[in-house]
């Protein structure tokens, strides 16, 4: 490969990433205007939304409920992450352990797990 085929490759890489940046950040802008579209269209109604706030705000119990849904929400999205972390780490060192293993023992049967470490789709009984 030439010097000038490689700073093609390198242009092309690069305006690939800036367009996945984009996209990805385009994405979050539209979700927060539609957001503030939600919340325009809402000011000054009386909805659902503005009981519960009031309930969750204004009330002891409301205030306890609150906390309570709030911790259970974070610590939900805690164990997401953990575990999508987990998965994405086994998933990476798979390849590594299957070379490794059939170093070792190249009559090593698979234990049919998938690559992230989850049941195989047809032993999964649920």
């Amino acid at each position: 490969m030439t010097g000038n085929q490689q700073f093609c490759l390198v242009i092309v890489d690069q305006v690939a990433r800036i367009l996945r940046m984009a996209v990805k950040y385009g994405c979050y802008l539209g979700l927060g205007y539609l957001l503030y579209l939600c919340v325009v269209e809402m000011a000054g109604k009386t909805t659902v939304v503005d009981v519960a706030a009031n309930f969750f705000l204004r009330t002891a119990k409301g205030g306890v409920v609150g906390l309570s849904l709030g911790f259970a929400f974070a610590a939900s999205l805690w164990a997401y992450a953990e575990r999508r972390t987990r998965q994405l780490k086994v998933q990476k060192l798979s390849d590594r352990i299957i070379d490794l293993e059939r170093k070792v023992d190249p009559n090593r049967t698979s234990s049919g797990l998938t690559r992230s470490g989850l049941t195989h789709p047809e032993d999964d009984q649920g």
